[in-house]
């Protein structure tokens, strides 16, 4: 499998991913309101699996502008690493104080994955930016961030704490 055949499937993983999501949310919340620790699994699955998806496609449109592998990798990480940081501080914050909150139903190990599922693909695409090697970070990122938003799915779909 060659490394854009690898990015669109990443992709397409993530819309389905984001589709399933979107799916479960309507039918499991329109007869009752959701858990703090639900909406934040709600919009971890959205937002991993829609990083991974907006940072795929970015990369397929620089290499479809014909750019090198080099700068799309490179312009790709940097875009990555923005908003990466943004969401950790936007985000993590809260998730803290809830989880530390003995009213809150938001387990302390919601916030551990959260964390982890924005460090790990950062670590990725910090070494896409400083290693140019080829786009393999930039795949080893998307991929955890997917398998991070399928977790959390898995985790609102059964409804563990």
């Amino acid at each position: 499998m060659d490394s854009p055949s690898a990015f669109e499937l990443i992709a397409e993983l993530s819309l389905a991913t984001i589709g399933f999501a979107g799916v479960a949310a309507a039918f499991g919340g329109s007869e009752r309101a959701y858990k703090h620790v639900e909406r934040i699994r709600i919009g971890g699955v959205l937002a991993q699996a829609g990083t991974a998806l907006g940072g795929s496609l970015l990369f397929q449109i620089l290499l479809m502008a014909e750019l090198s592998l080099r700068n799309s990798v490179r312009a790709t990480a940097i875009c990555l690493l923005i908003l990466t940081v943004f969401r950790m501080i936007s985000n993590l914050p809260g998730i803290y104080r809830a989880a530390g909150n003995s009213e809150s139903s938001t387990p302390m190990g919601v916030a551990y994955l959260m964390t982890a599922s924005f460090t790990l693909p950062l670590l990725c695409f910090g070494a896409a930016l400083v290693l140019d090697k080829n786009a393999w970070a930039l795949l080893a990122g998307f991929s955890i961030q997917l398998g991070s938003a399928v977790a959390l799915f898995a985790r609102l779909l059964t409804r563990v704490e």
